[in-house]
């Protein structure tokens, strides 16, 4: 055999069990290609995979969601809530007020018929059930996934000693003008906040809020309404026409 013939022999050899190896036989004998072949993959190696994969999904607290509606706990989602109540509840007894001349604990007595005094012992209780039971050791306000939860929303001059009021946006975490997450919980705040210093200042008085701004202004009721209904919509109106809607207002996931 000549030395061509040799080389020949040879390369065919080699060529052969590269494509040897990048093969595999069937059942029925036939040769597969290799990007043919089916990958198999052991029930251990796939349970590891799905562990893996539910490990990650419970990182997103999701028992910090699925507090029962009827346990009261502090969480972050619920101060949203308890926000958007307030301010239409802050409104509606303004609205009332304005209807009846009386604030929030006359208008409840008016409507239930029931003495004021025990619509105060009412409203009392329901305070101070829903706020000891939400501090009570053992409730959900304290649990593991719900504390982790709860410090995803944003530091506030309390927390972080770096914020003051030279910077009132940052202070009062507040965006300009518009529809945003951030105002959303200040103005659900201030309306929390405003609610109860009207009915706590009923009490004293007698008299709603826009009678409690009448006698420390002097404003008779009838213009404190118009000057309220001046003051919302010079609001509305620089909210809908200066606010952003695109990304930015959409940003800051941790507030809610």
């Amino acid at each position: 055999m000549n030395s061509i013939s040799m080389q020949s022999t040879l390369a065919s050899k080699v060529s052969g069990r590269k494509a040897f190896a990048g093969t595999s036989v069937s059942s029925a004998g036939r040769i597969l290609p290799a990007r043919q072949q089916v990958r198999r993959v052991s029930p251990q190696a796939l349970f590891t995979k799905n562990k893996t994969k539910n490990e990650k999904k419970s990182r997103t607290d999701k028992s910090a969601k699925e507090v029962d509606p009827l346990v009261p706990a502090f969480t972050r989602r619920r101060e949203v809530f308890a926000g958007r109540l307030a301010m239409f509840g802050f409104a509606a007894s303004l609205i009332g007020e304005i209807a009846s001349g009386k604030g929030v604990l006359g208008q409840l007595s008016l409507e239930t018929g029931l003495p004021q005094n025990i619509i105060e012992i009412a409203l009392v209780a329901g305070i101070g059930y829903n706020l000891f039971s939400a501090a009570r050791p053992g409730s959900p306000t304290f649990s593991e996934s719900n504390q982790r939860d709860v410090k995803k929303r944003q530091k506030g001059p309390n927390q972080n000693p770096k914020i003051n009021i030279s910077e009132p946006k940052k202070f009062l975490g507040i965006t300009n003008f518009g529809f945003s997450k951030k105002n959303e919980v200040f103005v659900g705040r201030t309306a929390q906040l405003g609610f109860l210093a009207s009915v706590i200042g009923e009490k004293v008085t007698g008299k709603g809020p826009l009678g409690q701004f009448s006698i420390g202004t002097g404003v008779p009721l009838s213009q404190a309404g118009i000057g309220l209904i001046a003051f919302i919509s010079f609001f509305l109106v620089a909210a809908v026409f200066e606010g952003n809607y695109g990304e930015e207002m959409m940003e800051d996931k941790s507030q809610y």
